[in-house]
């Protein structure tokens, strides 16, 4: 790849007639976007690595002058899991129709992406700009943080308490509780007599009073 600044412009149709391929590195200070998303710490340009730019011109098989092109470079960032650095290697794909016209832009099928001519002139931020943009990651990771192992662990040792302990928690739900208060009062609203469950599951020590009032009255006999 060559080290050599691209120009900000070319006369596309020569360069579509010709079938030229062109290479070159790109200044983030070339495009504010660019540098804003590069740098968000405001970082200078000169602490920012060019970006590495292919372009090839052509017509595609409808006979339309395309521009096709790709886009490497490196962005520093933190993890969004352990908040450590790291170095991005990012890459950008794109293959973009020349149009002449804004109007002609809606005339495009949906997966088809397209760039207005201005004139005989196409400027090389309005071929690269949204690639770039759009190969940022929003959440920018380790491929093997440490952090993931971390909460893979976590996570296997929560789901096996959970398997351990299914009867403490339903018995400590304020929802089964709930329930049975629900269906003691639907039996007393239709003159039916609770459940020997239900009496228990509020007064565990009624049977047993009652036995007790019971060997009382006999012994008073």
């Amino acid at each position: 790849m060559s080290a050599d600044p691209m120009k900000k412009r070319f006369i596309w149709a020569q360069l579509v007639d010709q079938a030229s391929e062109i290479e070159g590195v790109f200044k983030p200070s070339n495009s504010a976007r660019v540098l804003d998303a590069l740098s968000p710490d405001g970082v200078m340009d000169e602490g920012l690595p060019d970006i590495e730019v292919h372009l090839s011109f052509d017509r595609d098989n409808r006979r339309r002058p395309t521009v096709r092109g790709r886009c490497n470079w490196q962005m520093a960032s933190d993890c969004v899991r352990c908040d450590q650095s790291l170095m991005l290697d990012l890459e950008a794909d794109f293959s973009l129709i020349i149009v002449e016209q804004e109007e002609t832009l809606s005339k495009l099928n949906q997966n088809e992406d397209g760039i207005v001519a201005d004139g005989k002139w196409i400027h090389l931020v309005d071929i690269i700009e949204d690639p770039i943009l759009l190969a940022i990651p929003m959440a920018p990771r380790h491929a093997n943080c440490e952090q993931d192992a971390i909460g893979q662990s976590a996570d296997a040792s929560n789901a096996e308490n959970a398997k351990e302990q299914p009867f403490e928690e339903a018995q400590n739900s304020p929802k089964s509780f709930a329930s049975s208060e629900k269906r003691l009062e639907q039996n007393r609203s239709n003159n039916v007599a609770p459940s020997i469950e239900s009496v228990e599951t509020r007064k565990p020590f009624a049977h047993l009073r009652a036995m007790m009032d019971n060997e009382r009255a006999s012994e008073t006999e």
